[in-house]
């Protein structure tokens, strides 16, 4: 008995919606249908098969952007200075050590507890301390201003004097009166480095 409902319900199906797209006046051609009326698998995978060709050919609606190359990043190499700019900044930087060697222009002088002293520049002491700079502005009418600094060694004195032309020196076994120095002197730099 279930043999015969099923036989006859699934024709009236079949029939009903091809007659409601013949009705409606779809050009969607109707898949091929077997003797009984119904159309086959195999007929509808076909039928899919061709849609999705035909879908498949037509012009995208969106092409998505092309990826944006990665930026580059140029790696860390040497750079390329010519001879005779390095023989330029050689004779610059020797002449500028001339100049800061000499002492006839001076215009400060560090004096430690034995009265030994050390010449150097305002501009230059005054860059690396705040204090240093109060005291240049406070006697702005004394050149050369003596300052006297306290108990340190000469050793000390040049070698913060030094430090603040920007010249390299070398770090012996009085680091710590260096650092002395410069937490006196509020010397930020040379805590830093």
């Amino acid at each position: 008995m279930d043999k015969n409902v099923n036989d006859t319900i699934a024709p009236e199906k079949v029939s009903l919606t091809a007659s409601n797209a013949t009705s409606s006046g779809s050009n969607v051609p109707s898949p091929p249908s077997t003797s009984n009326g119904t159309k086959s698998f195999q007929d509808s995978i076909k039928a899919f098969s061709n849609g999705l060709k035909e879908l498949l050919s037509l012009p995208p609606v969106y092409t998505p952007p092309s990826p944006i190359a990665p930026v580059s990043t140029p790696t860390p190499s040497s750079p390329k200075i010519p001879k005779k700019l390095i023989a330029t900044l050689i004779q610059k930087e020797q002449y500028f050590n001339k100049i800061l060697s000499e002492t006839k222009y001076t215009d400060a002088i560090l004096i430690n507890h034995a009265g030994e002293e050390i010449r150097g520049f305002r501009c230059f002491l005054a860059h690396i301390s705040p204090v240093f700079q109060a005291i240049f502005d406070s006697k702005e009418d004394q050149l050369p201003v003596r300052i006297e600094v306290g108990v340190f060694k000469l050793e000390t004195l040049k070698q913060i004097t030094q430090f603040s032309q920007g010249a390299e020196f070398e770090v012996n076994e009085n680091v710590m009166e260096l650092l002395k120095f410069a937490k006196k002197f509020s010397i930020n730099l040379l805590i830093v480095s």
